[in-house]
């Protein structure tokens, strides 16, 4: 059997339970019923009639014309029958021919779909293996690049095995055990060459050891030191110098009198050797063994105060400063007033120097430094308990990072605040020949 009776078996089926020609069947039921029992009326009224023949001729005329009638209205019954079944078949066949054509519409659009699904999924695995060869020619090419990485890196890592070897070279700084162990004076000497101005600020110059280094580089020194003994032994030192000039006050963030507490070494071996290095203006944390045991009263002002009343020039190249732990207000002080490197001390606070009263953390500085505009900096440190008197290990004993702004546990010492970046590419190239660079994880 085809498809197509097959179809129309199915059609035949479904149109026989449709509720229309359940109706039809029902009506037509009903109507034939009706019929016989006219008929079997008609029957009992011709048996009536004949009898009724024999008794009444007018009886006989009614009834004849009574039977007439109902013939007449069983034919007109039966031509509505007709009527309204040739009615029902013509409807029954349109809305078959309808259904049909609706089916077979529906039976076209499911095999078009069907065709259409079929062509996706041939497209589909076509783009699938496309992308498949795609993905593996990627994959290739990530292993070569890989491997290429892996030699670029091998090739890096030689180039810098020859540059570390031809910039391990020893450098001497000066013949003296202090300057060796001050790596920090050699960079202030080193960037000389490269300020717009020649002049130096020395805050806290002590007895002048950084003053004298920088004049010997060319600076023309303004040095401060308020503590009047020292003081004394820094002009008797100096004075004699053109480019040298002194003043026997302190600095801070206002003109005002202030008290200045001495330190006193009370170890047997003076290991703190001259305690006046650790005079300060703020009574801060110290060790056991080296006391604030005095005060004298000095007096202070505002660096920005010697540059209005023009007792130093405004146009200063590099500003040094040295004030056990008061250096964030010398800062402070400046006020308004920008210097192409400032050069401050900073103390951890596990340090016995950095524990409490301090006014020097690397963060604070940092921010502070930031605010005008010091967005560059290297920090030169040491670890407290890590000293070596010995001049061949200074360079094991002090390192070096850059733009990191927490210190090391326990460390102390120097930072190095630029504004140009190209002049703190240039203290970065001398730093890094001299001393082993710190990274953080």
């Amino acid at each position: 059997m085809t498809s197509e009776s097959n179809n129309k078996k199915g059609i035949a089926s479904f149109l026989a339970n449709l509720p229309l020609i359940r109706r039809v069947k029902i009506i037509k039921q009903l109507i034939l019923e009706k019929l016989d029992q006219v008929l079997d009326q008609t029957n009992n009224i011709d048996n009536k009639t004949n009898s009724l023949l024999n008794n009444d001729i007018s009886l006989l005329e009614a009834l004849i014309s009574i039977i007439n009638t109902l013939k007449i209205i069983y034919k007109q019954s039966q031509n509505y029958y007709n009527n309204l079944i040739k009615n029902i078949q013509e409807d029954s066949q349109k809305y078959y021919e309808h259904i049909n054509k609706k089916l077979l519409n529906l039976l076209e659009n499911s095999q078009f779909q069907n065709d259409k699904l079929n062509i996706l999924e041939i497209q589909f695995k076509k783009i699938n293996q496309e992308l498949s060869d795609k993905l593996s020619i990627v994959q290739e090419e990530i292993i070569n690049a890989q491997d290429l990485s892996k030699q670029c890196l091998t090739q890096q890592q030689t180039i810098e095995n020859i540059l570390n070897s031809l910039n391990s070279k020893k450098i001497i700084i000066n013949d003296s055990s202090y300057t060796l162990k001050n790596p920090e004076i050699g960079l202030m000497m080193y960037l000389y060459s490269f300020l717009p101005n020649r002049s130096a600020i020395d805050i806290g110059a002590n007895i002048g050891d950084v003053s004298e280094s920088l004049l010997k580089a060319g600076y023309e020194v303004y040095s401060f030191e308020p503590f009047l003994p020292t003081y004394e032994k820094l002009k008797s030192r100096l004075n004699n110098n053109p480019y040298f000039h002194s003043y026997s006050v302190a600095l801070g963030a206002t003109n005002e009198t202030r008290e200045f507490y001495l330190a006193t070494d009370t170890t047997p071996e003076k290991i703190y050797q001259d305690s006046s290095l650790y005079n300060s203006l703020i009574k801060h944390s110290m060790p056991d063994d080296l006391l604030f045991t005095d005060t004298t009263t000095v007096t202070v002002k505002t660096l920005a105060s010697f540059h209005d009343n023009n007792e130093i020039p405004a146009n200063i190249g590099l500003v040094k400063i040295d004030t056990e732990g008061f250096d964030l207000q010398v800062i402070e002080g400046m006020e308004l007033y920008q210097y192409p490197v400032v050069i401050t001390e900073f103390w951890d606070k596990n340090i016995p120097f950095g524990i409490s009263e301090t006014h020097n953390k690397l963060e604070d500085l940092v921010t502070q430094m930031r605010c005008r505009n010091y967005h560059w900096y290297i920090v030169m440190y040491r670890v407290w308990g890590d000293q070596t008197d010995s001049i061949t290990s200074w360079r094991d004993a002090i390192a070096f990072y850059c733009n990191n702004c927490y210190s090391v546990k326990n460390s102390w010492g120097n930072i190095f605040f630029f504004q140009d970046y190209d002049l703190f590419l240039q203290a970065h190239r001398w730093t890094t020949s001299i001393l082993p660079e710190t990274y953080f994880r």
